[in-house]
């Protein structure tokens, strides 16, 4: 009696789990693998070896919870840094980075580079984590937000964030008044900011100041005020208010220390920024990401479902004005029938916003995320995800869904103008069974040949 010989010419969909092995009916089931190990299932359908590891180096106190998350400031400047119970250290091409000989600690040379943070091992797992050049911003509900700063490889700081301008309000604001004081007068009341020379950014507002002068329907053309202030280092011109009714209108701009009032009507539409900070007072937001020239925050301890956007091309400039402009700091409310916590923000077309129990993207009408339209949330499936940081390949996002079981994808597709996806963990479910999915890394397959036919 003759053998059957059966060839299988792809193995792309991987593993199956058990429930599946005679599921010959599906098409899925020509393509699958029952067991697996020490292997990778390559973009072609073939199977190749699993490449060996590499020992870099024993952590700091092996008897605590420690985990390693990367640093990339481009694919030439990589790292990654072991985050361990109030510390931090640094790892690349292989090694741990060490002080040079040079350096001008002599305690150190040779040393590895630790950083001190303030983070307790048990709560590193819920560290989250948005990278701009140089800058990682890092998030915890039990911590202030904090920026993470590479100056060199051995030169890294750890800093609470402050949420200012960043630029400083003017000082010593004087006013003077030219004119008679005789009778029909009222007092004014004035505030000046300065406006950075590079980024053009605003501050906030200088002291005000209050004099009197006659009423406007009595002010004669050769009466004035005279605004004065000292100058700002990095500013390149300097707005002027006036208070209207506690309100403080725009009057005009000066690239001088001093401005001229002269019975100048205040723009109300235009008003003085007002300072605020929704991280005040251990309000701790537990996740970041950056998008359409604004950083965004979510989940804060008083407000779990609520987003708050820097102002436009600012990182943590949370000022507004009134009315508000479309420049200004946006507050998103997930609104929802269940209070649900914000998980993940993912910028894409749309922001994506992933809570304990649904999934959203947020934009304005036109597709810009402004002040003034505000943004809208819609909601584009209810599964809901898990603390696990997303991963983003090419334009799907991989997320863990509640419960650290299941791993799901989201991506746009254009002829529903949505966002949605498919269980990723379905026909392998095995692998996770009994689990809980604590981390998870993506590494893009690319061989030496593709790369160097692409370069």
């Amino acid at each position: 009696m003759g053998s059957t010989r059966i060839s299988q010419v792809s193995f792309s969909r991987g593993e199956f789990c058990p429930p599946l092995y005679m599921r010959t009916d599906i098409e899925q089931y020509q393509i699958g693998l029952k067991t697996l190990k020490n292997g990778f299932v390559q973009q072609e359908g073939c199977v190749s070896n699993r490449s060996g590891l590499e020992f870099v180096g024993e952590v700091k106190d092996s008897t605590k919870k420690t985990r390693v998350f990367p640093f990339v400031f481009n694919s030439e400047q990589t790292y990654m840094i072991e985050a361990g119970h109030h510390y931090f250290r640094f790892i690349q091409d292989g090694g741990y980075i060490v002080y040079p000989e040079n350096y001008s600690v002599v305690a150190q040379r040779g040393q590895i580079v630790e950083l001190e943070t303030p983070y307790d091992s048990d709560d590193l797992q819920r560290l989250k984590f948005a990278q701009s050049a140089d800058i990682l911003t890092i998030t915890h509900l039990n911590y202030a937000p904090r920026e993470l700063i590479r100056r060199d490889h051995h030169d890294w700081t750890l800093s609470p964030i402050t949420f200012t301008p960043s630029i400083t309000a003017p000082t010593n604001v004087s006013v003077s008044w030219t004119g008679s004081t005789s009778e029909n007068t009222r007092q004014y009341t004035y505030l000046v900011t300065a406006v950075d020379e590079e980024t053009l950014e605003e501050s906030a507002r200088s002291a005000t100041v209050t004099v009197t002068g006659h009423r406007e329907a009595y002010w004669l053309t050769s009466e004035y005020f005279t605004i004065s202030w000292t100058a700002v280092t990095g500013a390149s011109e300097y707005n002027v208010y006036r208070s209207v009714n506690g309100i403080f209108g725009y009057i005009g701009t000066s690239t001088t220390t001093s401005f001229t009032d002269d019975n100048i009507e205040p723009d109300l539409s235009e008003t003085a920024p007002i300072q605020k900070n929704p991280f005040a007072n251990n309000n701790n937001p537990s996740c970041c990401a950056y998008y359409q020239q604004r950083k965004i925050y979510g989940n804060t301890v008083n407000n779990p479902q609520m987003l708050n956007a820097s102002q436009t091309a600012t990182s943590n400039n949370f000022n507004c004005s009134r009315p508000l402009i479309a420049t200004d700091t946006v507050d998103v409310v997930m609104a929802d029938r269940e209070v649900n916590e914000i998980m993940h923000l993912i910028p894409f077309k749309d922001l994506i916003v992933l809570t304990t129990n649904s999934e959203y993207k947020v934009n304005g009408a036109d597709g810009k995320f402004e002040a003034n339209p505000m943004p809208v949330a819609t909601i584009q499936s209810s599964y809901g995800s898990s603390h696990v940081q997303p991963v983003v390949s090419g334009s799907t996002v991989l997320f863990v869904e509640a419960g650290g079981t299941v791993i799901r994808e989201l991506g746009y597709d254009y002829l529903s103008d949505s966002y949605d996806g498919d269980e990723l963990s379905l026909y392998a479910s095995h692998l996770f069974e009994g689990k809980e999915i604590i981390y998870i890394a993506y590494a893009i397959a690319r061989s030496e040949e593709r790369v160097s036919r692409n370069a």
